[in-house]
């Protein structure tokens, strides 16, 4: 399973410290995060459910052979500087994110 998690929604839940997009893999045991920022992210699930252990300089094989896995579903990943990027959602979207619990 692959996801993405555009900043924008983020940071209206979390705030600032997730202005960043963010791309999650799941494979067997192992959770791998894309950042946009660059601080990307290995677990070891079974061993570490509650994501406190970083496993990438551990494990960097895997975190790459993830990023790749990650790559042929999602598209490019693409590093960069987001914050002067803007988004505009509409109203109908906007109550649909509230109806999830994306925003407030």
């Amino acid at each position: 399973m692959a996801e993405h998690y555009p900043y924008s929604v983020n940071v209206k839940k979390y705030g600032k410290r997730f202005l960043r997009n963010l791309k999650a893999i799941y494979e067997g045991k192992y959770k791998y995060i894309w950042a946009s920022n660059g601080l990307h992210k290995l677990y070891d699930l079974e061993k570490d459910p509650g994501e406190e252990e970083h496993l990438i300089e551990k494990l960097p094989h895997k975190a790459h052979e993830m990023q790749r896995s990650l790559e042929r579903r999602l598209g490019p990943l693409e590093q960069g500087d987001i914050s002067g990027e803007t988004v505009k959602i509409d109203e109908s979207t906007q109550e649909k994110l509230r109806a999830l619990g994306y925003i407030k």
